[in-house]
């Protein structure tokens, strides 16, 4: 018990951002002599990964077109979870885990997200052991959450941080207290050990290409900074979600860190593939994206506003200054937010 480390995350297990995420918080807790293990809890059988795997290869062999490439995107993450430490609970035994564990972990990502926290597990009521590490609540809005419910649990934290600056003044409103603002685990990461895990996706061709990798409806005015950059950079533009077209665009977390560290430019409304733009010094664009209740965009501003960044935003974009990102300063700035995390983790994990 003394040197473990229990994380709960959300499991979109076919989610580059949030697979990238939780190996890095895995490697974080490593770096400070700690043993993680990243936690699913289920009220469902658990399939074994031999049995998972057989699945997956019989949809590959018998399955219509659309269920092969969804096996074989499935195959992708599949191996990349092998570099994580799972565990799996049953939801009537959370009550053991203070028993097992030295401190509990929530985040990162949006485990504050009241869509995703149905069940209020990432809220951590269960454990009196609970840290926080760049949770989001994925809203800019508290009104849209239970205020009660989220300002008792919260207020159980000792030591509280978020990801986004409207996180921060959720958590003001809900609980009096000043939360660190703290970037993404991922960026905590030295870019050398992503690349150590890149894997060029099979079939892949294109000498120079630039990459458009889009969550939201990709609009009119998306399409036009798409052909502009085409023309720009005189190359092939790769889509990550045509995978369902051509086998060639079949790609899970490893291959999602090789086409944005090979792009000449990336055009993107996903926080994570800003990130990793960022990380790996790209020229890129973010774009605005919506959902049906609140705007998604906060954490990628406040990712653009924390590195000096904020002219690669789309509704900044200027032909002459946009293409090319100056890094100069960006870097000073990642060591100042891995100091950051440092500080805060360690106290946190009482080892300062």
């Amino acid at each position: 018990m003394d040197n473990k480390i229990a994380i709960f995350t959300l499991q979109g297990l076919v989610n580059y951002g949030n697979r990238l995420q939780n190996y890095a918080v895995e490697q974080l807790i490593k770096e400070y002599g700690f043993k993680p293990e990243s936690i699913i809890v289920t009220n469902h059988p658990i399939i074994k990964p031999i049995q998972q795997k057989a699945i997956r290869m019989h949809a590959m062999i018998f399955g219509n077109h659309v269920a092969k490439i969804e096996a074989q995107r499935q195959e992708l993450f599949s191996r990349f979870n092998q570099h994580l430490h799972v565990k799996y609970y049953n939801y009537n035994r959370l009550g053991e885990i203070d028993n097992k564990y030295y401190k509990v972990l929530v985040g990162s990502d949006q485990v504050w997200n009241p869509s995703f926290n149905s069940n209020n597990i990432f809220l951590l009521s269960f454990t009196n052991k609970k840290i926080c590490l760049s949770p989001s609540f994925g809203i800019d809005d508290v009104n849209s959450l239970d205020k009660e419910k989220y300002s008792n649990a919260l207020r159980g934290f000792k030591n509280l941080s978020v990801r986004e600056d409207s996180g921060g003044e959720i958590i003001y409103e809900l609980t009096g207290r000043r939360a660190s603002i703290l970037v993404d685990p991922t960026m905590a990461i030295d870019p050398s050990r992503w690349k150590s895990l890149e894997i060029k996706p099979k079939k892949f061709n294109a000498d120079k290409f630039i990459l458009s990798y889009t969550l939201g409806e990709l609009t009119d005015n998306r399409k036009l900074i798409v052909d502009q950059a085409r023309r720009h950079f005189n190359c092939e533009h790769i889509e990550i979600f045509d995978d369902l077209k051509e086998n060639k665009y079949v790609i899970g977390p490893c291959e999602f860190l090789w086409l944005i560290h090979h792009a000449e430019f990336v055009i993107t409304d996903s926080f994570h593939a800003s990130v990793f733009s960022i990380l790996f010094e790209k020229n890129f664009i973010t774009i605005p994206r919506y959902d049906k209740s609140a705007s998604m965009y906060d954490r990628i501003s406040t990712l653009l506003r924390t590195f000096s960044l904020e002219s690669q935003d789309l509704q900044h974009f200027n032909e002459a200054k946009s293409w090319g990102v100056d890094y100069t300063n960006c870097k000073a700035q990642i060591i100042k937010e891995r100091e950051k995390i440092d500080k805060y983790l360690k106290i946190s994990l009482g080892i300062e």
